[in-house]
């Protein structure tokens, strides 16, 4: 759980501070409301939640190691995403869909600690 607070930490930091938009200056336009980050909020989540109870039924695998192989899929997806979008698409590599990304996860965790104690 200690792991999960210092990535969000760390995200709400690199959002929060205006540094990584030198790098870019089409980051500007990437709005935090748009329909694209509720997308990758909500499929991060659903991967997670998804990918945890496939290892769970699937494999003989404990519970922390189920979790954290599905945190880890679903954050691997976000970042390769991105880096897709950057090298493929000639688009920008946005911090904002990462921390939805990031967030998503996050969410799913919070979900699949809920499901488990019933």
């Amino acid at each position: 759980m200690k792991l999960f607070i210092i990535l969000l930490l760390t995200a709400a930091s690199l959002s929060a501070s205006d540094a990584w938009q030198r790098f870019s200056p089409i980051q500007a336009e990437d709005s935090w409301t748009s329909i694209d980050k509720w997308s990758h909020f909500s499929f991060s989540a659903i991967l997670t939640v998804h990918n945890y109870y496939y290892f769970k039924e699937y494999t003989r695998f404990s519970p922390n190691k189920n979790r954290n192989l599905s945190v880890g899929i679903s954050l691997s997806m976000g970042l390769s995403k991105e880096v897709l979008d950057f090298q493929a698409r000639k688009s920008i590599f946005s911090w904002k869909d990462l921390s939805f990304d990031l967030a998503g996860t996050v969410a799913g965790i919070i979900l699949l600690e809920y499901m488990e104690k019933k």
